[in-house]
């Protein structure tokens, strides 16, 4: 069962002239996923700069990650930037640019060290959050596909109905500490979701869309189909 949201998984891509290295950053830690080099000198096998673009693209393309931060020292990330949003400009929309004086392993270390990624992944969980809070907001007004309330979210997961369910954080660890006041295990809940091919999104109390969730009751679901 799900214990806390996950942090979104990013993507580091440095670049300078020359290389590019690609490492991922996820729960267990920081995985190099390629490095790029070149020559960027004349001579027959020079590899031109956008050859290597173009193979980071590449990579970039088959990542499945919900945020990329694309890092280096001078104008190359800029330059590298411009091709991905001529070339694919569904990755270029995950893109967030960073300095830093190095590419490779130190490039990574200083994007950490700043906390790059700490923000990256909170912009990311807020805008998703708040999408799904929208799409929740959008159906109660018009009373359709929905659920609210532990009572009315608990039926529709019986029904095998729930298509996402949305918990807020500090609601889902008073409950299962035995604090709460929900006459339903939320863990039955969960699991019963799960089984059934539905998503589980923890939304955190500390922002917007999770306050509003708390407002309906810290607990609503969007379903595959109406429940009269």
């Amino acid at each position: 069962a799900v214990e806390a949201a996950e942090q979104p998984d990013v993507a580091v891509a440095t670049v300078e002239e020359g290389a590019a290295h690609v490492h991922t950053v996820a729960q267990y830690g920081v995985d190099e996923r390629a490095s790029i080099t070149s020559t960027t000198g004349k001579g027959e096998f020079a590899r031109s700069r956008e050859e290597l673009f173009e193979e980071l693209t590449s990579v970039l393309r088959r990542l499945d990650v919900e945020a990329i931060i694309l890092a280096g020292p001078g104008f190359t990330k800029g330059d590298a930037l411009d091709f991905i949003e001529d070339e694919a400009p569904g990755v270029a929309e995950r893109v967030r640019t960073v300095h830093t004086a190095s590419a490779g392993d130190r490039g990574v270390h200083e994007v950490l060290k700043r906390g790059a990624v700490e923000r990256v992944q909170t912009e990311t969980r807020i805008a998703e959050e708040a999408e799904l809070i929208d799409e929740l907001m959008e159906r109660i007004g018009e009373g359709t596909k929905v659920a609210y309330g532990i009572d009315e979210v608990a039926e529709a997961a019986e029904y095998g109905a729930v298509e996402t369910l949305l918990v807020l954080d500090e609601r889902l660890r008073a409950e299962r500490a035995g604090e709460g006041d929900w006459d339903v295990d939320v863990n039955d809940v969960v699991e019963s979701v799960e089984q059934q091919g539905g998503d589980v999104t923890v939304f955190s109390h500390e922002f917007d869309p999770g306050q509003q969730l708390r407002n309906l009751g810290g607990i609503a679901a969007l379903l595959r189909y109406r429940l009269n």
